[in-house]
Parts: C-alpha cells; structure tokens; sequence
C-alpha cells in the first residue's frame, strides 16, 4: 500500500492503555517520524527504559479487506525478528494531497494512541556540505608549507591550522607535521580542512593515520574516523565474499550440469556445454555424485544467506542510514542473478533430459532405489533432531518469558512480554507442520520400504518422467517471479522485508546456539556425511558448531577493487554546516576579525529628494560601508572572489573588492554563509524579499550552495501573494525546485490566473500557465470570472503579510466541479470511446519477441516459428494465455 499519506512527524498526544503497566506513560510526548524510504526516526525521553518499538527502524502500510471494511495497518520492523503491529482506526482531518492531521493507532492488548501530525517531510531544514578545500587545493594566500617525506611541498594556512587548536609556530609545525608519507599528510591536512577523509584513503594509509594520531591529541577524532573506514571497509568486504561465494557454489553446481555461469554483475563467465549435461543422463552413478554434490552447494548458499542476515544485523548500529540503503540495493540487485542462475539450472536440466527415453529412466531409478531409501532416513532422521533441539528453544523462550513476568514490578503484561508470546506462538505453529511433513516422511518411507524392487523401480520412473515434464513450467515460473521483483517490488518493501527477516534469523541463531550441546551430535553427523570445509567452516562461523582445533578462517582476506558495495562513501563527505566544528570555528573568527587581510567596499545608492518634495534626478545619496574579511575563506567559499583576488587586477593588489548597488544587510548575511554556512542562520525566518536579494547576489557570485538554500526558503514562502513574483523569479535564475513549486501551487488554485495577475508576467510564463489544462478554466484564464468583487492588487517585488483564505476555499470547490464535470461523457463520447476500443493496435515488436522466445523455451524447437507467432498474436503477447491457448487447439 502507498505510504505517502503517513509520511511526515507524528506526536503520541493521548495515550489510552489496555493495561496498567508504567511503561505506558513513555510514549506521552513521543515523535516518530516516517520518512519516504521507509525509515522510521524516534524521538523520546531517555530517563525511562528503552521500549522495543523504539528498537524498530523501518515500517510499512498495509491495507486488508476484512468483509466490507478495509482494515490499514502500520506495522514497525523489526525487534527481535518480531513486528510490531498496530491498527489505523481512523484518520481523520485529511488535507490536501490526502494528509492526514491524526490517527489513532491500536495494539490490542497493550494501548491506543491518539497520534497528531507535527510538520510534513518537506518541513525539515536544508543544509549543505561545509568545508575549505578549494584553498588546500589551490594553496593561494598561504603562509606556511609543510614537507612530506618525499620532499613534496604542500602550501597550507595557519588560519584554517587554528581550527584544530594546534600550535601554530613554525618550529612546533616542523617536528610535529614534517617526514610524513604523501598518503598520511595528505589525509590529515584534508582532514583539517573539511573534517572528513579523502575519497581514495586505502586499509594500509588509515591504519598508518592511526598511529600518527596517537601521538597528536588534537586528532583523536580523527583516529576515530579511520578505525570507523576500515571496521565498515572490513564489513563491507565480508559481505561482497559472502555473495560471491554464493555465486560461485551456484555456478559450480551450473558447471556440473553443462550450464552457463554468470558472476555477480550478470555478465557470463562461461558458456553452456549441452555435452556434460546429456552426459549425466547415460551414467546413473555419476548422476547421483552430482546430485549429492548439488544438495551440498545449495546448502552452502542458505548458511551463507543466514551469515549475511546475521553480520548485517550485529554490524548495523554501526551503519549510517546511506550505508544500510547502499546494503538493501545491492541485496536487492543480487536476487534477480540468483534467480536466473537457478533458472539456468533448469535449462539445464532440460536440455540434459530432452533425449531421455523410458530405459534411461528405468536404469537410473534402478540406481537409485538403495540411494533414496539412504536418503529418506537420513533426512527423516535429522529433521527429528531439529524438531527436539526446536522445542527445547521453544521452552527456554517460555522459561524466558515467565522468568521477566515474575520479576517484573506488576503483573500487568508489556509489549516485550507480548512480543515474546507472539514469537513462542509462531514457534509453536512451524514445530507443529514440522512435525506433520516428518510424519509424512515416515510414512512415505515405511511404504517405499514395503514395496517390491519393482515396483518401487516403476515408482521411481514415474515420478522421473514428471519432474522432467514439469521443468518448463518451472522455467516459467521462475522467469514471472523475476519480473515481478523488477516490477513490483520497491526498495521500501524490500528494506521492511529484509529487515524483519535478518532480524528474525539473528535471534533464532542466538537461540539455537544456547542449545549447541544438544545440536553437536546432529551437526557432526551431517558435517562427517557431506564431508565438505566450506560448510563446516560457516556453521564454525555461526556458532553451532566448534572443535578443538578449527579455527573459523577470515572472511575479509583482501580489499576487493571495484567492490559493487560502498560502505565508506559516508568517511569523504563533509559535515553539514549545522554540524560542524569548523563552521563554528569560522564564525567566531567573523566575530572577531583577527587576521584579517582584506576588506569589502559596499557602496549603497539611493535618489535624493528635493526640498519641494520634487525628486532631484542629479543627485544620487551614496553611502560606503567598509568590511574586513579573510581572503583564504573567501576565496575558498567563492569563486568569483577568488578570480578577483588573484587576478593581478586592482582587487588583487590593493586587497580590495568594491561591491555597487549591493544592500549592506544581505551582503553581511551573504558574507556570513561564506563563513559558517548555515550555522547560526536560519533563512526560513527571513523576508522573501530579503531571500530574493540573497538569492541575487548568490547568484551573481557563483555561490550555488547558498542558492540552494534561498530556493528551499523561498519554497516555503509561496503563497498567493507572492506564488507570480517568485515563479518570475525563478525563471530568470534557472531555480527549477522553485520553479516547479510555483507552478504546482498555482495549478492547484485556479481563481489565482486572473488576466490582471498574468499580465504581470512574461510572455512565455504566461503561455505555460494557460497550457496547465483542465485544472485552470477558461473563464479565469479569460478574465471573465467576476465571482470575487475583491480586486486583487498586481503582484509585485514588494510582498503583502496578509493571505487571502477565499480564495483558497473558492479553488477548492472549482477544483471539485471541474474534476465532475471532466469526468461526465455523453452518449456519443461513450461510443466513440467504444469504436476506438475495436481498433486493432499495432504489436509491439520487442513484446512479441519476448512472447515467442518464452513459448519456444517452454513448448521446445519441434514447434514452427509460424505457429509461436500466430499464438502470440492471438493472446495479444501474453505468456500465459498464449500457452493455455497453444494446449486447447492442440
């Protein structure tokens, strides 16, 4: 279900418990807010104890039909593996694009919340990357350089060294920052100027920034960073070889069938050898080694997907929510490769079984009676270990949850213990069809054993044929699955899914390593029967099973180039304005102007009057304001100054840079941002005429992140006083967020177009506002609706405070009676809509293409290419009724 509607920061305002646990009164005054990527953000008291639902990161919307009604849910994931699941009861005081303005969220048994809405997911405060890099880079106008080991020369500023708090004498700086290699120096000096590390930093430089930072106190943050680079560059490592060798017990089971092999970007490293496959069907003892094999390399793909789960989950309070994403892409990317490497199994398989015949059958199920029988005792045998070693979890989760109950200081019961009830319950139901397949086992097995050889060989050969006979449609099958996760699942649902899924094997193999003792006897038993390192290795890695002398080997045995998973994107971005030690540093250096080493000349011109009250064209009352700044942050913040202070022009040498017709107070704001960015200035409480002079200057002075900040400012500032006058706005100076706002806001009030309103505007604005279609109408674009006798005044520069709500209501109302009006058809409407419905359409050549590539893998080549494509045409290139249609005429 779409989630849009919930996005955005709720506030818990009212509380009603099922019970009277103290726990309750936590979630008074509690915010979470619900972000389009389908994370959720706690805000809570930290004097109390830590709820579960605090622990849950993700969340979806799902809606059910229960009879008549439609049931919505909010459900958080995941503690514990555990969802927590609440039902919307209502939502009410919806607003425009279906927000609603509060809710009431049930979990019964436990409490109902009356939930408000705080701002929208727009309402949040823009931000930007702060950092002095263009001066390290360019070293203009430094006064010291430090020497690396190599003799290398790098120009640096004392200025930017203070905000370090280091010594800045020159002899503390020679013992201190000279003889380093290129890496480390350059690391830290990058370091110093953006608080972050440098996009190429290597495992073996951060490990030696490490050691240089141990001895320079003023870089323990620092340190800190690099043992962060290398835990995630160790994680990410681990993961990406956890996948490959997925991959590679895939493409070996592939190898051993004649089938193509791909690696993990899709691409194939091998082509199919049809021989080796048809090979197998002639030799029944070597078929029966690879199928042995083939269960041990699947086996070695699903304890690798339970360590992947597992690492992800024990590493994940050290991720950022970037690097949990950039884990759920490139989850979300391997499983259309996973899916089509079992899928080319199939192939396989097909092509192998295509020339098998009735005594190829009968003579490998007469090889495989002795071996299934093995089989089925086996298993059956290890399933019941499973099953007694699952109810001991099962019992121990009881002990658990009784032990928390009689400890607990009332009895009234808690989400925690409602959790684990859940869980025992679910334990519960999976011990019990565990339990129902392993009688049938059982009983499959006692009856096999009771048949003639025989018969049990014809049995067999039977059950051969239709497993053959079935392999097409598997294909099929496999192939829709794989477009329906292209298709349909997007990367909210997946985070959600993944999440409580990793969540939940995590906790069950916490579980089951409680119960190790009881495991070992089993565990061996299949370790000595499949004789295989790479899984004993992983259940060694696990925890399940241990020797005296094994040893899990490393995972991260190498840095991996060109890894398709990038956890270490986060260390080379610098810390936004806001958070940052140094845009706090830079603004009290503004306060204090010590160092200065340049000025700004603001030259502001107003008319003068004349004493009759007559305006004096020839006088101009000039005003000159004088401002001292540093030209190493100026030039580092803006690259216009920086052309003029090194240009060898006038500015350059007096030090200087005259600004004409320029407003003192935005200039000081302007000046401000180039210092500390955002810190300590909030532009949404500024005037929008303010913020379009801003904007202006910004502009003119090529400081494109403060251009971005005056356009999301201004975002917030259009209303129907000033929607015109901004929209001009940012169509001279190319603000296309603005722009498309202005827009949207006016389409959406079409009493705003009056003809006196558009003709404020220019000609091609005015063009595309006419174009917006049925949600202006004809009479406002015309100027012929006079159903407000209020005139509005013309929209200028000069912004009005009041708001006019008519105007809005009015809209509100057009807007629904053209919306009914659209959607009324006359008769002959309706049966020209018919006649157009008849009309045959042109097939698409790719779709039919796909059509018939689909049918010839699944109906074989003895079918004519004709009659694949008259199929086709006929169920208009959908598989599915093309085969059902190929089966009734046939």
């Amino acid at each position: 279900m779409a989630t849009e509607p919930f996005w955005g920061t709720w506030k818990v305002a009212e509380v009603t418990p099922a019970t009277g646990h103290p726990e309750i009164l936590v979630l008074d005054g509690v915010e979470f807010t619900l972000k389009e990527n389908g994370d959720v953000d706690w805000k809570f008291p930290e004097n109390f104890d830590r709820l579960p639902l605090f622990d849950c990161d993700t969340f979806e919307v799902l809606r059910e039909r229960d009879g008549f009604t439609v049931v919505v849910l909010l459900r958080f994931g995941a503690w514990k593996g555990c969802i927590v699941e609440f039902l919307v009861d209502n939502d009410h005081g919806a607003a425009q694009n279906n927000f609603p303005r509060s809710m009431q969220l049930t979990l019964e048994g436990w409490c109902s919340m009356t939930c408000h809405s705080v701002r929208k997911l727009g309402d949040t405060k823009f931000d930007t990357n702060f950092h002095f890099l263009p001066a390290l880079d360019h070293g203009i106008f430094h006064d010291f350089t430090i020497e690396s080991r190599s003799n290398r020369a790098y120009n640096v500023h004392k200025t930017i060294l203070n905000t370090v708090r280091i010594n800045t004498d020159e002899t503390f700086l020679k013992s201190s920052f000279f003889g380093f290699s290129d890496e480390v120096t350059q690391t830290f000096l990058h370091f110093i100027y953006s608080r972050c590390l440098p996009p190429n930093l290597t495992r073996q430089t951060a490990h030696q920034v490490i050691e240089f930072s141990r001895n320079q106190p003023n870089f323990n943050w620092l340190g800190k960073l690099c043992e962060n680079f290398i835990k995630n560059t160790t994680f990410q490592n681990e993961l990406v070889l956890l996948v490959r060798d997925m991959h590679d017990a895939l493409n070996q089971t592939l190898l051993l069938y004649g089938g193509k092999t791909i690696d993990e970007n899709g691409k194939e490293k091998s082509a199919r050898n049809r021989a080796t496959g048809r090979s197998l069907i002639t030799n029944p003892a070597k078929l029966c080694s690879v199928i042995k094999q083939t269960f041990t390399n699947f086996l070695v793909v699903a304890l690798k997907i339970i360590q992947f789960c597992d690492k992800f989950v024990k590493f994940k309070p050290n991720l950022s929510k970037k690097d949990q994403i950039s884990i759920f892409l490139y989850a979300k990317a391997q499983l259309p490769l996973f899916i089509s490497q079992i899928r080319e199994l199939c192939k396989s398989l097909k092509y192998a079984t295509s020339d098998m015949d009735a005594s190829m059958r009968y003579d490998i199920a007469s090889y495989f009676v002795p071996e299934i029988e093995e089989l089925m005792s086996s298993i059956t045998n290890f399933g019941l270990g499973i099953q007694d070693v699952h109810q001991k979890v099962i019992e121990a989760t009881c002990q658990t949850r009784e032990y928390n109950l009689k400890n607990a200081k009332t009895k009234n019961r808690t989400l925690k213990h409602i959790l684990i009830t859940k869980e025992i319950l679910y334990m519960k139901s999976f011990d019990d069809r565990l339990g129902v397949i392993l009688s049938y086992l059982i009983q499959e097995r006692e009856g096999f054993v009771e048949q003639p050889a025989s018969e049990k060989v014809r049995d067999i050969s039977r059950q051969i044929e239709q497993l053959v006979d079935e392999i097409p449609f598997t294909i099929h099958k496999l192939q829709t699955f794989s477009n329906i996760l292209q298709e349909k699942l997007d990367l909210e649902s997946f985070k959600f899914c993944f999440t409580v899924a990793s969540s939940l094997i995590s906790e069950l193999l916490e579980k089951y390593k409680m119960q190790k003792r009881s495991l070992r006897h089993f565990v061996g038993q299949l370790i000595s029967q499949l004789q295989n390192e790479n899984i004993e290795d992983c259940l060694i890695q696990l925890g399940l099973f241990e020797t005296p002398d094994s040893k899990p080997k490393a995972t991260a045995r190498q840095n991996i180039e060109k890894s398709p998973l990038d956890l270490t994107a986060e260390f080379s971005l610098p810390l936004k304005s806001t958070e940052s030690n140094l845009s706090a540093f830079s603004y009290s250096l503004l306060q204090s102007l010590e160092g200065c080493d340049m000025e700004f000349e603001i030259k502001e011109s107003e008319p003068c009057f004349a004493p009759g009250g007559s305006t004096d064209q020839e006088k101009v009352k000039s005003t000159s304001t004088t401002i001292k700044a540093h030209r190493v942050i100026v030039s580092s913040r803006c690259p216009w100054f920086r052309r003029a202070l090194t240009s060898g022009m006038k500015e350059s040498i007096e030090k200087k840079i005259v600004l004409h017709d320029c407003n003192l107070t935005v200039f000081q704001c302007f000046l401000q941002f180039l210092y500390s960015g955002l810190y300590k200035l909030d532009l949404n409480l500024e005037h929008p005429q303010f913020l379009a002079d801003l904007l202006l200057l910004a502009d003119r002075y090529e400081v494109d992140d403060l251009k971005s900040c005056c356009e999301e400012a201004l975002i917030m500032k259009v209303d129907n006083n000033s929607c015109f006058a901004l929209l001009v706005l940012a169509d001279q100076f190319q603000a296309g967020r603005l722009r498309r706002s202005c827009f949207e806001y006016i389409a959406q009030r079409p009493a705003l177009s009056t003809e006196e309103n558009l003709d404020e505007l220019p000609e091609n604005l005015r063009e595309e506002i006419k174009n917006l279609g049925t949600w202006i109408r004809e009479g406002l674009l015309a100027g012929t609706d006079a159903g407000d006798p209020k005139k509005e005044e013309p929209l200028r520069f000069y912004f009005k405070d009041r708001r006019d709500t008519r105007i809005d209501e009015d809209a509100s109302l057009r807007e629904i009676e053209d919306l009914t009006n659209n959607m009324r058809l006359t008769a002959q409407e309706l049966e020209e809509e018919r006649e157009l419905e008849r009309i045959p359409l042109t097939t698409d050549s790719t779709r039919l293409d796909s059509c018939v590539v689909s049918l010839r893998e699944v109906l074989g080549p003895l079918v004519p290419e004709e009659i694949l494509i008259q199929v086709a045409l006929s169920a208009d290139c959908n598989i599915d009724r093309a085969l059902n249609h190929f089966f009734n005429t046939t």
